[in-house]
Formats: C-alpha cells, sequence, structure tokens
C-alpha cells in the first residue's frame, strides 16, 4: 500500500531566514512546530552572549529539546515498566481467583 503524498510547502522566517519546509502534517500541527522551534532559539538566545553567531542558538536549543526527549523517553519507559508490572500482578490475582 503507498503512502500518498499530500506534502504542503510551508513558508516560515526564523532568525532572519526564510525557510521553506515540505509537510505532510496538517497546517495547526505545522504553526505548533514552528511555535515550539522560534521559542526554542528566542530562549536560547537570550542564554547567549551579545553577538553571538545565529547558528549557536539553533545549536543550544537543538541541545535543550534533544535533553528533554531523553527524558521523557526515559519517563515513559518507567511508565511502561510500572504498568507491566501491574499487569503481572493482575495476571497473577485472576490465575489464582480462577484456580479455586
Amino acid at each position: 500500500m503507498e503512502k500518498s503524498l499530500n506534502k504542503k510547502t510551508i513558508e516560515l522566517s526564523l532568525m532572519g531566514q526564510k525557510i521553506f519546509l515540505k509537510t505532510e502534517s496538517d497546517q495547526d500541527r505545522a504553526e505548533a512546530v514552528v511555535h515550539l522551534v522560534r521559542g526554542r532559539i528566542q530562549d536560547a538566545e537570550k542564554r547567549l552572549k551579545a553577538g553571538s553567531a545565529p547558528q549557536f542558538a539553533a545549536l543550544l536549543a537543538l541541545f535543550d529539546l534533544a535533553e528533554e526527549y531523553l527524558e521523557a523517553k526515559k519517563r515513559i519507559a518507567s511508565y511502561q515498566n510500572e504498568i507491566k508490572t501491574k499487569v503481572d500482578g493482575l495476571e497473577k490475582l485472576f490465575s489464582a481467583d480462577g484456580s479455586t
């Protein structure tokens, strides 16, 4: 089954540059992504010395997002283990309950 190619081109201005993105996401999601990226870069720019190259702000924002991503993965793995433990406990209860 082939995936339909409903790609749209979205134009955005970021750090003084026009960027054209091709995406299959709907407009709301694409705008949310752009808003997140802009905000992260603006936050990163505030932490840099005046006159720093713009790519440093982008790199710092990328590192921030990567750190949050890894932390989210860690939390998800912890929740999955917790759920598995609870499911295993329920299965033992039900199997013990059915054998009496």
